[in-house]
């Protein structure tokens, strides 16, 4: 579990990830310290969210459930993507309760301002994120699951799990939720400061 004191690794899913995306990542860091990772609110077994999360919303959602886990800080954050804006409002809202933050791969909150083309992969995405939902309903998206994506690269568990969760109608009804408006989560982003002196690794 790692030293006694030490701060525990948090770590912060991309966009439509959850807890299996993690499998060889979190075994790793387990060896040395106290690592922790959660399914946002519609995403892998957690309950469905009744709209589509923005960002100051999933930085409370996460600290309450490091509270209610009873999870102390200090905490050094990891985000992927997406999960990157997250950690870095975190971190804005609980100064004192972050050691670091470790950004992977991180999204910015100017990037559809900068690569407006990426609105345009959205929308050309949009039409089967709208079919996803009935046709997982009728367990088609499995087969979509297993064909259409490779998760080969994971352990086996966590590659199962994954499967069964992009098989789910929940799993695609929070996909198409938080696509509608992609802007209005990096909006929000965008009044995030400067991280100051806290330690980052990128």
């Amino acid at each position: 579990d790692g030293e006694a004191g030490a701060p525990t690794v948090i770590l912060e899913a991309m966009s439509g990830g959850s807890v299996p995306n993690w499998g060889w990542i979190q075994r790793e860091i387990a060896a040395a310290a106290r690592v922790c990772s959660y399914d946002r609110a519609g995403a892998g077994w957690s309950d469905a969210a009744p709209a589509a999360l923005g960002l100051r919303q999933s930085a409370t959602d996460l600290h309450t459930l490091l509270t209610r886990a009873g999870v102390p800080g200090p905490y050094v954050l990891v985000g992927h993507s997406k999960g990157g804006l997250i950690v870095r409002q975190f971190a804005a809202d609980h100064p004192d309760e972050v050691a670091g933050i470790v950004l992977l791969d991180a999204a910015h909150p100017d990037q559809f301002d900068r690569h407006p083309e990426y609105l345009q992969e959205m929308d050309e995405l949009m039409p089967l994120l709208r079919w996803a939902p009935p046709l997982a309903r009728l367990g088609l998206m499995r087969l979509y699951a297993v064909d259409g994506f490779d998760f080969s690269g994971l352990p086996p568990r966590d590659e199962a799990e994954l499967i069964a969760e992009w098989s789910a109608a929940k799993h695609w009804d929070s996909e198409l939720a938080n696509s509608i408006d992609p802007i209005a989560f990096f909006e929000e982003g965008q009044s995030l400061g400067s991280l100051g002196d806290l330690p980052l690794a990128v």
